[in-house]
């Protein structure tokens, strides 16, 4: 029995089945009919189109042949789509201690601290733990960083990144975490942050941020950098800007780090560098703390701690909260997707027999993940050249 493909839920699937997959021959089964229907929104852009028309049947931007792209109508701010189908979720040994999220997705530990910024501070036991994660998490890191060339997909370095932490009898963090279907982070070109691998092929002249976290002894690793794909990418005078700019602005923000620094002092620095060098940063993300926790205090703003403050209140708008490089906001207000009245789904049809027998398959029909913070070690996730406003995670 697989998993049940609704967006939002990591149960076993019941024999109920979608009524258009299963005259179009796709397999999609759910846990019940109120999964189904709540659900619906999501799973029907995975439905074939009738003939003549493109996007959801046709080969994606970018992928293999035998991918699509199952998010046809959303909004998209680049070239990039998704590359469907995803892989299987791939096994993790039996000698490797699991998360507390491993089984159902949910990080209980974070949650029950919730929105407490008491910092912890940490024994000499725990930061010897960690320095030692880090080192296997750089790693890990390195080995992912050596195969992302042209011709390589995005899932191909995720299966890479997979076997490197079973050889070190380590758990990749984003695995299940909130249900992500990966081990691994890949961000490419304008995707900022939590891509998830897919059939896209890397291309000469992408850049590409390999986010990678550790967890071992009790302990998290979090680091992530991001890489030319080809020697076009090299030859590209903004982008070389754009990923250079990020790495200064990274070692410098590091120079700060002492005792007696102001945490809020860290995203001045980090702002000033960018701006000299004609990019922005994305303040839709923030710096995080690592620990026993995968994500916990204290919080990193990017930016001039005011301005964020502000912006939290809404008592500084969007548009004056953006650099004078940004991007131009889009005077006509895009249409969201689900607006206006929506068709009800259908019920959905009890299914004799599933013919999958995998326990760790699963279909997940949403492909944008999107999360509060990232750490402070972030190479790609704290800078960003003229990216719009309404960008997505993909």
């Amino acid at each position: 029995m697989i998993r049940c493909a609704g967006a939002d839920c990591g149960k076993d699937a019941a024999s109920l089945k979608c009524p258009t997959c299963l005259k179009a021959g796709v397999d999609s089964y759910f846990c019940d009919q109120t999964c189904f229907k709540r659900n619906w929104g999501v799973h029907k852009a995975i439905h074939p189109k009738k003939a003549g028309d493109t996007g959801a049947t046709g080969t994606a931007i970018g992928g293999t042949e035998d991918s699509y792209n199952p998010f046809p109508e959303s909004v998209y701010t680049g070239k990039l789509r998704a590359c469907y189908p995803l892989s299987p979720r791939r096994p993790v040994k039996d000698s490797v201690v699991l998360p507390d999220y491993s089984g159902d997705g949910q990080p209980r530990a974070e949650q029950s601290v919730g929105r407490n910024t008491h910092i912890q501070i940490n024994t000499p036991e725990m930061n010897e733990k960690m320095r030692k994660l880090g080192v296997l998490a750089r790693e890990v890191l390195d080995i992912a960083a050596a195969a992302a060339v042209p011709g390589v997909t995005t899932d191909e370095l995720d299966a890479i990144v997979h076997q490197a932490c079973m050889d070190r009898d380590a758990y990749p963090s984003p695995l299940n975490y909130y249900n992500f279907p990966k081990s691994v982070c890949t961000s490419v070109n304008e995707v900022i942050c939590h891509g998830i691998p897919d059939k896209y092929v890397l291309k000469d002249g992408d850049i590409v941020n390999l986010d990678v976290t550790l967890y071992k002894w009790g302990v998290y690793s979090d680091l992530n950098e991001t890489y030319y794909v080809g020697d076009k990418a090299k030859a590209d005078p903004d982008t070389v800007r754009l990923v250079e700019t990020t790495r200064e602005a990274l070692d410098l923000a590091i120079a700060t780090i002492k005792p007696g620094t102001l945490i809020r002092s860290i995203g001045d620095v980090i702002e000033k560098h960018a701006k000299a060098n004609k990019v922005s940063v994305v303040r839709s993300y923030i710096g995080h703390g690592v620990n026993d926790l995968f994500h916990c205090a204290p919080n990193v703003p990017h930016c001039k701690f005011l301005r964020v403050c502000l912006q939290q209140l809404g008592l500084l708008s969007l548009r004056s909260s953006r650099s004078v490089d940004d991007a131009p906001l889009s005077p006509a207000k895009q249409e969201q997707p689900g607006s206006g009245a929506e068709p009800q789904p259908p019920e959905a049809v009890l299914y004799p027999e599933n013919p999958h027998t995998n326990p760790r398959r699963r279909q997940k029909q949403s492909h944008w993940y999107l999360q509060t913070g990232h750490d402070l070690h972030d190479r790609a996730h704290a800078v960003s050249g003229n990216v719009p406003r309404q960008t997505l995670a993909r």
